[in-house]
C-alpha cells in the first residue's frame, strides 16, 4: 500500500490578483493584489547531504506546528456527504477513516491474507509526506 500526496502549486500561482470585495467593503487586504516579490538569491546546486539536511532541518523545526494543525496525519479527512468536522477530534477520526477508506480502496486486506498465508509480513511505503502518522497508524494495524 503506497499513501501518495501531491504537492499544491506556490501561493504566487494561485493568490488573488485584483482587489476582493467583503461586505461592503472596499478592498480586502492590498497586499493581496501587489506583485509577488521573487528571491534574489541565485539558485545553486547543493549536494545529496547537503540537501537531505536541509530538508530534515525543515521538518524538525516545523513538525510541531504542523502536528498541532493537522493532529498526526498531515491530510483532510474522510466525510460523509453534508457533514462537516464538528470538532478537532471529529476531524482526527475523519482522518483515520480515510485511512481505512484507502486501504478498503486498495485491497490491503486481500494483500495482507495472501502475505499471511505464505508466512510473510505486509509492507507499507511511506513516500515521505508529512511526519509518519498514516504509516504508524497502519503499522498499529
Amino acid at each position: 500500500v503506497a499513501l501518495i500526496a501531491v504537492a499544491a502549486p506556490p501561493a504566487a500561482a494561485w493568490a488573488p490578483r485584483r482587489p476582493l470585495a467583503l461586505r461592503g467593503s472596499r478592498a480586502l487586504a492590498p497586499w493581496l493584489t501587489a506583485p509577488r516579490a521573487r528571491p534574489t538569491r541565485s539558485l545553486t546546486m547543493r549536494s545529496d547531504a547537503a540537501l537531505k539536511k536541509g530538508i530534515a532541518e525543515f521538518y524538525d523545526e516545523s513538525s510541531g506546528i504542523w502536528e498541532a494543525v493537522w493532529g498526526e496525519h498531515m491530510h483532510h479527512g474522510y466525510y460523509e456527504p453534508n457533514e462537516k468536522a464538528s470538532s478537532f477530534a471529529r476531524h482526527l477520526e475523519a482522518q483515520d477513516e480515510m485511512i481505512e477508506k484507502a486501504l478498503e480502496r486498495c485491497g490491503a486486506a486481500d494483500v495482507a491474507a495472501r502475505c499471511a498465508a505464505a508466512g510473510r509480513r505486509m509492507r507499507v511505503v511511506d513516500i515521505g509526506c508529512g511526519i509518519g502518522g498514516s504509516s504508524r497508524y497502519i503499522a498499529r494495524k
